[in-house]
């Protein structure tokens, strides 16, 4: 069952962010000159903007992943049943925690090399899997709370808000702005296309 949440992570095979309506987000990518080091990576890497990168696409503007990078981590992924879209958006957010350019104060490879993740991420991920089945058995059958849920993917669960991987929310929120600003320009551009 230990690799229950590597293959549970495995499920997000996703190829963009999507709306609830499955339309598919784009990013537009802005140069950052923010060069923070990408600690999990061995060589000297920086953070940069990726263009075409999926799954974790807002970190685009300024990611420590590479494109090709990405697309082997989300292409093994086996399903995950049963799993709702807060289930899928936690679990893709913390899929892509390689790609984060704040990884420097959270993932230190002269320490225990271990992503340090805040508790409050580890307990809203299991709140919103422990319904999702893998391989017929449900989360949280496997894992009684986030901590063990964590542990058990070889994170470092740290009590508190300093210094860890936590989840942000508003990147799925954005998505679905975006989503709705679209339509909005787009019922607005017929709207004056039909008075002049």
């Amino acid at each position: 069952m230990r690799c229950l949440i590597i293959c549970l992570l495995i499920y997000v095979s996703l190829t963009d962010v999507t709306t609830a309506e499955n339309s598919v987000v784009e990013f537009h990518m802005e140069k950052s000159s923010n060069r923070n080091p990408c600690t999990y990576f061995e060589n000297e890497r920086v953070a940069v903007g990726v263009e075409g990168l999926i799954n974790c696409t807002w970190y685009a503007p300024n990611a420590c992943c590479k494109r090709t990078e990405v697309t082997s981590v989300f292409s093994r992924m086996p399903p995950l049943y049963g799993a709702s879209q807060e289930c899928t958006n936690h679990v893709n957010y913390m899929m892509c925690y390689f790609c984060a350019p704040d990884q420097v104060y959270w993932y230190h490879k002269d320490q225990d090399r271990k992503v340090h993740v805040c508790i409050d991420f580890c307990k809203s991920v299991h709140h919103h899997c422990q319904g999702a089945m893998y391989e017929g058995t449900r989360i949280g059958d496997v894992y009684q709370n986030g901590t063990s849920f964590c542990e058990a993917q070889n994170f470092h669960v740290i009590d508190g808000k300093q210094n860890c991987f936590k989840f942000d929310p508003g990147v799925f929120d954005l998505a679905n702005t975006i989503s709705g600003s679209g339509l909005l320009v787009l019922v607005l551009s017929f709207i004056t296309l039909g008075f002049q």
